[in-house]
């Protein structure tokens, strides 16, 4: 069985769920190493060289199958291998390419797979791109067993990734998924000064209002207009979520041209919740700096 696993692997780029979902029940069994007496290797070992060529290739497939790894009772995976299965996916989080892959197109495998699931040639299972939420867990992992050097070169990664992200996960994935740093950062003690993550927050929120929120359109009743309308509504919404002294303290005085030059060109931006939380934080700014 683990021949097969192996071989699927290599024959391939892309990650499924049913991949995944093969290897977890197997990655507590050993197995002797023909011709070498008392060797033994897990079945981690044998397919994890395979698994890590793709997992480099898709940050949606790393974030999926780790969690779904290390989410299942100890006594199913052990300790050990836990450990071990973290440090081998340390090792390749600063050389992790995200997500590229169409919403429309993973949308039409999962109705594909929905609608054949229960047949005897059921399509593949799709891995979804991650929640902010999920992203979060993935992350705290790695913190959890003090590798912060790997999440370091991981959120290095990113920063340089970023700029290519399709503008619609810029609002549903990586806003968000600052929200979830930022608590993990206070949680694990990451100095907000950190550079390298000041820097990816400025190149996440720059990215946002670029390619998420994009300029305003000039014709007001137009099909383009109403859709941005609808996009710096959204943003509105989503950037009132988050304590905004947070923001001032990660961006230092970068805060102002990033996130204000970017909020005061947002409709909504009058409302009590928005106006309230930046009249805050640039009244902190103000206090720092004088």
């Amino acid at each position: 069985m683990l021949d097969r696993i192996h071989a699927k692997l290599a024959s391939t780029s892309e990650l499924f769920h049913d991949d995944v979902a093969a290897l977890r029940p197997l990655l507590g069994l050993s197995y002797g190493v023909s011709g070498i007496a008392g060797a033994e290797r897990t079945a981690l070992q044998r397919l994890l060289p395979e698994f890590m060529r793709i997992l480099k290739l898709n940050l949606s497939y790393t974030i999926a199958f780790t969690n779904y790894m290390l989410d299942t009772a100890a006594s199913e995976v052990p300790q050990t291998t836990r450990e071990d299965l973290v440090r081998a996916v340390a090792q390749i989080l600063g050389t992790i390419s995200i997500d590229m892959r169409n919403q429309d197109t993973i949308n039409g495998q999962v109705i594909a797979y929905e609608r054949t699931k229960h047949t005897t040639m059921p399509e593949r299972q799709p891995i979804q791109k991650p929640s902010a939420a999920a992203f979060g867990i993935f992350i705290k992992h790695f913190y959890g067993q003090g590798l912060y050097t790997s999440v370091g070169l991981m959120i290095s990664n990113l920063h340089s990734e970023v700029g290519r992200a399709l503008g619609t996960t810029l609002h549903t994935i990586w806003l968000p998924f600052l929200q979830e740093l930022i608590s993990l950062m206070l949680i694990y003690g990451i100095p907000f000064t950190d550079a390298i993550y000041s820097q990816f927050f400025e190149c996440v929120l720059q990215e946002y209002f670029k390619n998420f929120v994009g300029q305003e359109p000039t014709l007001q009743n137009s099909a383009e207009h109403k859709s941005w309308q609808q996009r710096a509504d959204a943003a509105c919404y989503s950037l009132d979520s988050f304590d905004h002294s947070y923001f001032q303290e990660i961006l230092g005085k970068k805060y102002e041209s990033v996130v204000l030059s970017g909020m005061t060109k947002l409709p909504r931006f009058s409302s009590r919740p928005a106006r309230d939380q930046i009249d805050s934080a640039t009244a902190l700014a103000s206090t720092r700096s004088s």
